[in-house]
């Protein structure tokens, strides 16, 4: 059977250094996420069988993007999804 590709990427809770990643399921038993920042050449690449991520260490005020891949087993995989851009607060921002 087809693996389908993760869709309706979204970013929640974005700090100046973290920020949490979100799609819909696809009913994998896990997912590869890789991000990286918008002007950079590698990914860093995370695994979870969850469908939401946090990630940290982001530098502060930055363009990010991520991806998606869901893993439906050893031999079955999709493509990485579309890409999903955000962007980290600045560093003086003080959020209430």
């Amino acid at each position: 059977s087809v693996c389908n590709v993760p869709s309706g990427l979204n970013v929640l809770l974005i700090t100046k250094n973290s920020a949490q990643l979100n799609w819909a399921s696809t009913g994998a038993t896990s997912y590869k996420v890789r991000y990286k920042k918008l002007t950079a050449s590698t990914w860093t690449t995370v695994s979870t069988a969850s469908t939401s991520v946090a990630i940290n260490g982001l530098t502060a005020n930055t363009n990010y993007e991520f991806q998606v891949m869901g893993i439906c087993s050893s031999t079955s995989y999709s493509a990485y999804s579309v890409s999903k851009l955000f962007t980290t607060l600045a560093a003086n921002n003080k959020r209430l």
